[in-house]
């Protein structure tokens, strides 16, 4: 995993941009990078396992269009992406985040329903001073952010956007449903009420100091209706292939793999 942190309208100082960094560095211990205008800051801690070099290094900005991406987790299919979409292009990398970041250049930010995999995924595009942000499908990878009318934080815990000297107040209500029932009532809820989980499946907006939620995907409009005219034998080959491609999926590395089984 990695760790990913930034503010919009405020500018931030060394001692608070080392406190976020501090904060996220657990998230990935191999390097960390930052990037820093009068009112923007961006903050990225990686672990490295595509490329481990330091063209891998994030915040990565493509120099032409001046857009910058910060991004943890992996996409299984940004070879065949690379490949398919980017035939004479040359990458200085070898990770899928710059495969994402071209594909954000090529088409825009619906480019997203491309990818297959695990993201949080922060692009700041300067040309339409946008920001987005984007969680996956299932949101195994964590995002949160908070607005008021001055400021726009996230991060990929909460701990980090308290660190840039922000002060939610609690959300007393959120508190006391997850005392009394284990979780929160609504999923983009946490324990303050400025502060919000980005929906699975779902895209947070920044544009002029406002922000609009978009969805990419939803698990009921992508069901194929063919599982439920498989019978039993059928489900029990199709489970045993989407087990075997998913772990052959999940072994894209440039590091050593490592395996943990719980039954």
């Amino acid at each position: 995993m990695c760790g990913i942190a930034g503010i919009i309208g405020k500018k931030t100082n060394a001692f608070e941009n080392q406190r976020v960094l501090q904060s996220i560095m657990h998230r990935g211990p191999n390097s960390f990078g930052t990037y820093s205008t009068k009112d923007i800051t961006f903050i990225h801690t990686r672990l490295s396992i595509l490329d481990v070099s330091k063209n891998g290094n994030q915040p990565m900005k493509d120099e032409k269009t001046g857009i910058i991406i910060l991004y943890n987790g992996e996409i299984y299919n940004f070879q065949d992406l690379k490949k398919k979409e980017f035939q004479n292009h040359k990458f200085i990398s070898n990770t899928d985040t710059e495969v994402i970041l071209k594909l954000y250049i090529k088409y825009g930010i619906k480019s997203i329903r491309k990818l297959e995999g695990m993201f949080a995924i922060s692009i700041w595009d300067p040309r339409k001073k946008k920001l987005f942000l984007v969680r996956d499908r299932f949101g195994i990878k964590p995002m949160f952010y908070y607005h008021n009318h001055k400021v726009f934080a996230f991060s990929s815990e909460i701990k980090p956007i308290l660190n840039f000297k922000i002060k939610p107040n609690l959300d007393e209500t959120s508190l006391a449903n997850y005392l009394k029932y284990g979780l929160l009532a609504t999923s983009n809820k946490t324990f303050f009420k400025d502060i919000f989980s980005v929906p699975p499946g779902s895209i947070i907006t920044f544009y002029q100091n406002r922000i609009s939620l978009s969805k990419y995907w939803d698990f009921e409009n992508n069901v194929s209706s063919n599982i439920l005219s498989l019978n039993e034998q059928d489900i029990e080959k199709e489970t045993f292939n989407l087990t075997k491609k998913i772990t052959q999926d999940h072994l894209i590395s440039d590091v050593p793999v490592g395996l943990c089984l719980s039954s």
